[in-house]
């Protein structure tokens, strides 16, 4: 079983507090943002023969649950912006045999992912810096993965109908890779064996800036 079945009985949690939502506190709100990824770990960072894609936008619906204070957060982000590789493959390896892991790094290539995140404002002021934990999904062609998020935002534009805030994250993305045993005879690959898929877990940090306005007035 995939360690990803386990974030079911917290996603229905999350959506729980969700139906508890108290509105009157506090009126729902949109956010848009741009989104770098700064530092991450193998099977998330491409390779230079790759391409890359590290530089996401996103929209956010927050709906204000529990408490004045807290929000449940749905975000979706799209990498689409590339950057060339920077090498060339290079030869085979030498005769023998080989047990080599095949993946497509989580940043070589365009993807879309999707997270619910719970999120607390540290005090009612409209500069007050907020925390946030969510999971989500990773969207593309090839393996999608699962994910946890931790968050922290600062903001330095707090206005009645705007917020803009700088935003760090700290993901742990579930990467994976296919494994095979490979036979190598005069730099030609002569047999090919499937040993099945791995999975680990690699962490990856980014920064962002997110603007953020409400939907309607706030309700006394």
């Amino acid at each position: 079983m995939r360690p990803c079945s386990v974030l079911s009985p917290a996603l229905g949690a999350i959506l729980a507090a969700f139906t508890f939502s108290q509105a009157r506190a506090q009126s729902p709100s949109v956010a848009f943002g741009l989104n770098h990824v700064v530092s991450s770990g193998e099977g998330i960072s491409r390779s230079c023969l790759e391409p890359g894609y590290s530089t996401g936008l996103d929209a956010r619906y927050v709906q204000p649950a529990l408490t004045k204070l807290t929000s449940i957060e749905l975000t979706a982000r799209a990498y689409v912006f590339a950057a060339s590789s920077t090498c060339v493959d290079g030869f085979p390896p030498p005769d023998g045999t080989y047990v080599q892991a095949d993946r497509l790094s989580l940043l070589a290539g365009s993807f879309v992912a999707t997270d619910l995140r719970f999120r607390l404002r540290l005090s009612h002021s409209p500069r007050a810096s907020a925390l946030a934990f969510g999971i989500g999904n990773t969207w593309r062609s090839s393996d999608n993965l699962p994910y946890v998020v931790a968050e922290a935002q600062v903001p330095f534009v707090a206005r009645r109908r705007i917020r803009v805030s700088a935003e760090g994250e700290l993901l742990v993305v579930q990467v994976a890779a296919h494994r095979y045993r490979r036979t190598y005879q005069n730099l030609q690959l002569v047999a090919s064996e499937s040993l099945g898929p791995s999975y680990d877990w690699r962490g990856a940090f980014s920064l962002g800036l997110v603007m953020e306005v409400p939907l309607g007035r706030a309700n006394p």
